[in-house]
C-alpha cells in the first residue's frame, strides 16, 4: 500500500462518474456506513475512497462546501491521482446540481490527470466535459441529477443551438500534441 492508502489504483478510477444523486436516506447510511470503515481502520493508514465516499454523501445532506473541499484537499494527500480524484469529484457533484463553480473543479481535475492517465481514459473526461459544457449553469443549485440525465439535457441543448461556440481548456494545437504522443507510446 502506498502512503495514499491506495494500491496500484488503476487511472480508470478518474474516469468514472462518483456524483450519483442519493436519497438524504441513502447518504446517511453511506455516511455511517465509511465512519463505521474509518473507525475500523484505527492504527492504519486511512483509504481516501472511503473519504471520498463520506464527501460525496456530506454533500448530498448538504454537510459538504468550498470550505470543507480546501480543507480535504490539504489534508487528503498531495499525490497527482489523489488531488485529481478530489477535483473531479466535488466538479461532478456541483455539475450535477448545475452549480456554474463546477468546470472549475472539473478543468482543474482535468489537468490534474493528464498524463497520469491511459490516452483513451483521458479522452473520455475531456469529451465528458465537453459535452457538459452545454448546460445552463447557475448560482442556484438544483436537485441532483444523473450524468445519462445531464449528457442528455446538454445533447438536446446542442440540437437546438448546433453553432455554439464551446469554451476549451486546451487549443487544438495541445490536443494535436497530446494525440501525437499517445502515438509515440
Amino acid at each position: 500500500m502506498n502512503e495514499a492508502g491506495l494500491i496500484n489504483t488503476p487511472s480508470s478510477i478518474l474516469v468514472q462518474w462518483h456524483a450519483h444523486p442519493m436519497s438524504a436516506q441513502e447518504a446517511t447510511r453511506v455516511l455511517l456506513h465509511g465512519q463505521h470503515l474509518l473507525q475500523s481502520r484505527i492504527g492504519r493508514k486511512k483509504s481516501y475512497l472511503i473519504q471520498l465516499q463520506l464527501m460525496c454523501a456530506r454533500y448530498w445532506l448538504g454537510e459538504f462546501d468550498h470550505y470543507d473541499f480546501e480543507l480535504m484537499s490539504r489534508t487528503m494527500g498531495s499525490t497527482r491521482r489523489l488531488q485529481a480524484l478530489l477535483y473531479l469529484t466535488y466538479g461532478q457533484l456541483l455539475i450535477s446540481c448545475k452549480s456554474q463553480e463546477a468546470f472549475g473543479y472539473l478543468d482543474r481535475g482535468q489537468r490534474l490527470a493528464d498524463g497520469i492517465v491511459k490516452p483513451e481514459d483521458y479522452f473520455i473526461i475531456f469529451n465528458r466535459h465537453h459535452d457538459l459544457r452545454s448546460l445552463k449553469l447557475s448560482g442556484n443549485a438544483c436537485n441532483g441529477l444523473s450524468l445519462q440525465s445531464l449528457l442528455t439535457e446538454a445533447a438536446v441543448i446542442d440540437k437546438f443551438n448546433p453553432g455554439r461556440e464551446v469554451e476549451m481548456i486546451f487549443r487544438p494545437a495541445e490536443i494535436d500534441t497530446l494525440l501525437k504522443n499517445t502515438r509515440n507510446e
